[in-house]
């Protein structure tokens, strides 16, 4: 059995993020949300601070990077990189991730602009059941839902299971499909500016403004649902839109 997503992203990443602190409050006054009954908190990742330098300098991180999971480990990457000189030690033993990347930045190893990765983790409040079109007929299922607050730092990502790559984008308003979307993805998450050319009409698009029938999403924040259900993406991101004045979307996926 595989795992569900509804994953809610502002609808463009060239705007600011809304501010989490203040959405994450208004969230549990609403009842969309609850403190997890188990952990809690801001986490952070090793393979996280890896991709977002990664971005910023805009070097590959590849896939025997994965397993990374201790800062040493991360140094030492940084290092096989030439991110960082040889002789480059951290300060204390005790050292945290966005120290980590506060020293990386002083130090002039990445740009000024630089920002860390983070995700936050919710079980769903009381009022969630209000946002979806029917009652779970199975409120005791092993499979609890839950809710994340993904924060790419800089780092443009792109959400998407393998219905896009059975079903390329469409061009809004034809029955013509985008099949070199891939293309555009690699270009577009670098900078939200670029855009692909219809060849038959001269007109350009982003990645979000091609028809993706709510099977993608791209951005540098999302809020992500784990098993939905019957929860109706337009109620939350018209609470999403309501609560941040910022215009968002959603996207579903398998995996």
């Amino acid at each position: 059995m595989g795992e569900n997503y509804m994953i809610f992203f502002p609808a463009d990443p060239r705007l600011p993020k809304p501010d989490w602190p203040r959405l994450r409050k208004q969230l549990l006054e609403r009842g969309f949300i609850q403190p997890p009954r188990q952990g809690g908190g801001i986490t952070y990742s090793a393979f996280g601070l890896l991709q977002d330098i990664g971005y910023d300098r805009d070097i590959p991180t590849n896939h025997p990077e994965w397993g990374i999971k201790t800062i040493p480990q991360l140094v030492g990457v940084l290092k096989r990189m030439a991110v960082v000189p040889p002789d480059f030690r951290v300060e204390h033993d005790g050292m945290t991730i966005p120290e980590l990347a506060s020293e990386l930045r002083n130090g002039g190893f990445v740009s000024r602009k630089f920002a860390v990765s983070f995700s936050e983790r919710f079980d769903i409040g009381p009022a969630f059941a209000d946002f979806c079109d029917i009652a779970d007929p199975e409120p005791e299922s092993q499979i609890t839902p839950s809710v994340t607050y993904c924060d790419g730092g800089n780092r443009i990502g792109a959400y998407f299971g393998p219905e896009c790559l059975f079903e390329p984008p469409c061009i809004p308003g034809t029955d013509r499909a985008v099949e070199d979307w891939m293309e555009l993805m690699d270009r577009w998450t670098r900078n939200p500016d670029e855009t692909w050319i219809d060849p038959e009409t001269g007109k350009g698009y982003g990645i979000l403004d091609l028809d993706w029938e709510n099977t993608l999403g791209a951005g540098n924040c999302s809020l992500d649902v784990f098993e939905p259900r019957y929860l109706n993406p337009l109620k939350v991101v018209a609470l999403l839109s309501d609560l941040t004045d910022i215009p968002f979307k959603f996207c579903w996926y398998s995996i």
